[in-house]
């Protein structure tokens, strides 16, 4: 007992040097591990310390000194039901002492429900008892106990379908906070019944941003919706808050296969006046590996929206197809001639974007096509003389993959040999070893070109 009682001493360094003598003991008697829980009590926070660290390194405490350290969580100081709930957040706890931490969620103070709350909440799993118990504060007057149940309830991975259904009730309470709260509780559950998912959806339209994004939480968690879940969840596509659109579409994101008729609610939303709407539109159009030319020509329509996320989510969308067909790629070209030059109005013409995120996503787009049609080869060309470094190099990427090209544009890639930024060179240099076989007069007019250029570290590849 004497080293117990130096836990009590005012000066620090003796306190840690007693701490450490106890915790390397592999056993310690109940008599210390009492004397050591009222200390949890003390009002110096270096002596709770200490006893804490004492207590956390011994799992195996007799029901009385659980139950006085239990007692330590209706405590009026805050650091007192810290190192208490600290303390038995480490050990097995008997069905009576979790009882009496589940009457602790309807305390008055907050602090004391917290504490109460974080022991019950850090047990992976609850007896059906206890989460019964808990469920009881579900209907209390009081929102800080009903979130503070919920909470409790957050930890369990697999909770009984009645349970669940009085966590469901609380997804229409008048706190946002306790309804966030309840969809976390379904967030943690793997498998839902679409009644469930179906009360979730409904939450897609709530006023609180937080519990929408909550709902698309508990939705996306499910590796698979029915058709009834997904076609509710369109129905939000047509709300008049921006926020509950984006939200639909958000759901329909994480969704593999999708069909037709979703498609096309989701490619309503391309035309959407807010620009975050339409880029969720566009990533679940992201999602589809394989996507019919009607939809991929909306896509390209947004390749000239004035938003450049916009712009790279629709490039996203083509980026993720195996092949684009000639017309998808000709109707990208189309846009070239825009009135607005500065904007640069689609796919090719993104090769010039002022936005290095666009020219990168298009330049990707164009070099998983392993044939590019001479029209869109040439488009490319036409951004080799780009003021905008940037623009040329992406232009170049655009090329790399094509392994036969003509004369006329072999020609102008070898101009660009001599080009004053490095990476440019490079990609030049690039696009003309990635050629089966390179005509004589290509050859001589690459090396005319390198020996015309003071030489660099670049010019000797």
């Amino acid at each position: 007992m004497a080293v117990v009682q130096q836990l009590d001493n005012k000066d620090g360094t003796v306190r840690r040097a007693a701490q450490q003598v106890l915790q390397k003991q592999s056993s310690l008697s109940d008599e210390i591990l009492a004397a050591a829980v009222q200390r949890l009590g003390d009002k110096d926070t270096g002596v709770r310390w200490a006893a804490q660290e004492v207590l956390q390194k011994h799992s195996s405490l007799s029901d009385e000194t659980l139950a006085a350290a239990a007692q330590l969580l209706g405590d009026k100081d805050a650091g007192v039901r810290r190192a208490a709930r600290e303390a038995l957040q480490q050990l097995s706890l008997s069905s009576e002492i979790l009882a009496a931490a589940v009457q602790r969620l309807g305390d008055k103070d907050t602090g004391v429900r917290w504490a109460a709350q974080e022991v019950l909440q850090g047990l992976s799993s609850l007896s059906n008892e206890i989460l019964t118990a808990t469920v009881q504060w579900l209907d209390d007057n009081d929102a800080g106990v009903r979130w503070a149940a919920l909470g409790v309830l957050q930890g369990q991975s697999s909770l009984s379908n009645e349970i669940l259904a009085a966590a469901v009730q609380r997804l229409g309470d008048e706190d946002a906070g306790v309804r966030r709260a309840a969809l976390g509780v379904l967030q943690k559950q793997s498998i839902l019944s679409d009644e469930i998912l179906a009360a979730a959806v409904q939450r897609l339209g709530d006023k609180d941003a937080g519990v929408q994004w909550a709902a698309i939480g508990v939705l996306q968690k499910q590796s698979s919706l029915s058709y009834e879940i997904l076609t509710a969840t369109v129905q939000w596509l047509g709300d008049k808050d921006a926020g509950v659109r984006r939200a639909a579409l958000g759901v329909l994101q994480k969704q593999s296969s999708l069909s037709d008729e979703i498609l096309v609610a989701a490619v309503q939303g391309l035309g959407d006046k807010d620009a975050g709407v339409r880029r969720a539109a566009l990533g679940t159009l992201q999602g589809q590996l394989s996507l019919s030319d009607e939809i991929l020509a909306a896509a390209v329509q947004r390749l000239g929206d004035k938003d450049a996320g916009v712009r790279r989510a629709a490039l996203g969308v083509l980026q993720k197809q195996s092949s684009l067909s000639d017309e998808i790629l000709a109707a990208a070209v189309q846009q070239l001639g825009d009135k607005d030059a500065g904007v640069r109005r689609v796919a090719l013409k993104r090769l010039g974007d002022k936005d290095a995120g666009v020219r990168l996503a298009a330049q990707e787009v164009l070099q998983k096509q392993s044939s590019l049609p001479d029209e869109i080869l040439a488009a490319a060309v036409q951004r080799l003389g780009d003021k905008d470094a940037g623009a040329r190099r992406a232009a170049l990427g655009a090329l790399q993959k094509q392994s036969i090209l003509s004369n006329e544009i072999l020609a102008a890639v070898v101009q660009r040999l001599g080009d004053k930024d490095a990476g440019v060179r490079l990609a030049a240099q690039e696009v003309l070893r990635g050629q089966l076989s390179l005509p004589d007069e290509i050859l001589a007019a690459a090396v005319e070109r390198l020996d015309n250029i003071d030489a660099g570290p670049w010019s000797n590849g």
